[in-house]
């Protein structure tokens, strides 16, 4: 096992807000997501669907998860649940493969305005050449798929050993079942690992109560610490080589 100070084997990255921010414009998303508007009118002769029809979903489905955050379940939901619920809200009856076919548009539709930052991209290549072991592990509905699509499309895969997503495993972090997950399959023990992340509860605590150590990185969101005690906090992900360098 790792000793406290020593250079760690393995790291777990959070994806969204730490190696991506996770965010679109709201004019930019309302525009995008018009190319899955064809798909909420089923038969001829329904009224047609508002221009921000689509939009209104996406926020329903939101608060859903949201207040599920909130209540503090750990428990991941499902998304084609959570789709299908949002749809009868509206007055949509949709069928299933329909929903899939809507899920599916406007997950792309989202995706398409990310973009990882050069400097991220070279930091994840400078960790590669370090030897470091790279697992992804982040918390999403969205189906398991889409997300190693979405990887993909974002041109993370090629640095990445594991990805495990809360959507596939049934629980999300702070859950410990998670963590344990990524570490299994990375062959680490919890003292060889370092998480990566921009959320104090979920990218913190829940590793740092397991033995691993947690770096907070603030690039794209700036969460209070709170009693949180991260063992190092950086500014840009890409500060991370350095960091652990020098560990």
């Amino acid at each position: 096992m790792m000793e406290a100070n020593g250079r760690p084997r393995g790291l777990l990255l959070d994806l969204g807000h730490t190696l991506v921010r996770w965010e679109v414009e709201e004019a930019v998303l309302r525009e995008a997501y018009r190319e899955a508007h064809d798909l909420l009118v089923v038969a001829e002769g329904q009224p047609i669907p508002p221009d921000d029809a689509v939009w209104r979903l996406v926020q329903r489905v939101l608060a859903q998860i949201r207040a599920s955050a909130e209540r503090g379940e750990l428990d991941e939901q499902d998304h084609y649940r959570l789709w299908t619920q949002a749809l009868a809200a509206e007055g949509y009856g949709l069928p299933g493969e329909r929903v899939r076919q809507l899920v599916e548009r406007e997950h792309r539709a989202f995706v398409r305005h990310l973009r990882v930052s050069e400097a991220t991209h070279g930091a994840l290549a400078a960790l590669r050449r370090a030897g470091y072991r790279l697992g992804l592990v982040s918390n999403v509905t969205v189906p398991g798929p889409l997300m190693r699509a979405t990887v993909a499309e974002l041109g993370l895969a090629p640095y990445l050993d594991l990805l495990v997503f809360s959507s596939e495993v049934g629980v999300r972090k702070p859950h410990p079942r998670i963590y344990e997950r990524a570490l299994a399959a990375l062959e680490l023990a919890p003292g060889e690992a370092v998480f990566v992340g921009d959320r104090v509860r979920e990218d913190i605590l829940g590793p740092q109560a397991l033995g691993l150590r947690a770096v907070l990185c603030r690039e794209h969101r700036q969460e209070p610490l709170g009693a949180a005690r991260p063992d190092a906090v950086i500014e840009r992900f890409a500060e991370l080589p350095e960091l652990l360098a020098s560990w």
